[in-house]
């Protein structure tokens, strides 16, 4: 046989054996991973900005995809860089308002804008014959400095009747910091220190993110983060010996003293609320290890205070599996436990 010919014939099975391949990735991503199992590759939305004094923020008026393994969702913003889910600026005809304040909870991450939590509120408070505009102030990544803060920023525009800030475990240590690491960057942040018997503000005007100088190695990644498959493996790859969310032992209760910083933005936050007309209510995302210390602030401050863990508690579905974070009956869940204290506040 001729050399050019069994050259030929060796190309030819070369390239069926490549299309083979391609075709079973192709089944593997779209049929099985997209299809069959709902996954998805992971999608970063370009949704935020820097500021000065928040240390970033929402853009406003975008239009984005976010996705991860578990979701894949549109992020919209409006003319006040909220998430919403309705027609722009529709709360200006509204009388009554509440506003939803707190990191990645109350920004709704991994579900779409009618299925976060400040949406399915307002649907519950509607079906109780209470209308109200509840909007979202949720960033992801915030702590009670940034919320106040931010809530400081809003309030002349919306003023909100009720305050709702969703507080978790992980906001009393940020509380004490000036930086945070996510999303491959190294952020600023304000951060306040007691005084006088109030809080004092530090750290701004705070400077932009540090992001970390990319390895050869994402580099190489890059291409293939838009992929379920890709997911899938980072997924795989950072769980393997760890327990899932759910399955995670409680953390030991932390002292009401080292909750000092959080209880004096919580004081001052409350002080003036109510000097604007408004209620604060602080809703505890499951975090056993700060119920205590935080309700007894609370407590002490007059604050109106609900804990979700007797909602959440033997109830893993209510949670994306991996992720951590409210799925949409989570969501829904959440705003049906708290729709009756807030319809009170309303009233």
């Amino acid at each position: 046989m001729p050399l050019d010919l069994r050259f030929m014939r060796a190309l030819l099975k070369l390239a069926m054996v490549a299309c083979s391949l391609v075709l079973g990735l192709l089944v593997v991503e779209y049929g099985l991973l997209r299809g069959a199992l709902g996954y998805h590759g992971v999608v970063d939305a370009d949704v935020f900005e820097h500021d000065d004094e928040l240390g970033w923020k929402p853009r406003a008026n975008i239009t984005a995809l976010s996705s991860a393994l578990e979701f894949a969702v549109t992020i919209r913003t409006d003319t006040m860089a909220l998430r919403t889910s309705g027609p722009i600026d529709a709360w200006r005809s509204i009388r009554r308002r509440v506003l939803v304040s707190g990191d990645s909870f109350a920004f709704g991450w991994g579900v779409e804008g009618d299925e976060m939590f400040s949406a399915r509120l307002q649907d519950a408070l509607s079906a109780r014959g209470v209308p109200a505009a509840v909007l979202t102030a949720g960033v992801p990544g915030y702590s009670t400095d940034q919320e106040y803060l931010l809530w400081r920023q809003l309030e002349p525009q919306l003023r909100p009747d009720v305050t709702i800030l969703l507080l978790s475990g992980n906001d009393p240590p940020a509380d004490k910091v000036s930086t945070v690491d996510m999303s491959g960057a190294v952020y600023s942040k304000p951060f306040f220190v007691a005084s006088n018997g109030g809080v004092e503000l530090h750290g701004v005007p705070v400077p932009d993110k540090q992001p970390h100088a990319p390895s050869r190695f994402e580099l190489v990644k890059a291409p293939f983060r838009p992929l379920a498959a890709y997911a899938l493996a980072r997924q795989f790859n950072s769980t393997v010996g760890a327990p899932l969310v759910s399955d995670r032992a409680p953390a030991p209760a932390i002292p009401a003293d080292a909750l000092s910083i959080t209880g004096a933005i919580l004081a001052s936050f409350n002080r003036e609320l109510r000097a604007q007309g408004g209620t604060l209510l602080v809703v505890l995302i499951p975090s056993p290890d700060v119920r205590d210390a935080l309700a007894a602030i609370c407590g002490k401050e007059r604050i109106a205070f609900l804990d979700l863990a007797p909602v959440f508690a033997g109830h893993p579905d209510l949670n994306f599996k991996y992720d951590g974070h409210w799925n949409a009956r989570g969501h829904r869940a959440a705003a049906n436990a708290v729709v009756s204290e807030v319809a009170q506040l309303l009233q």
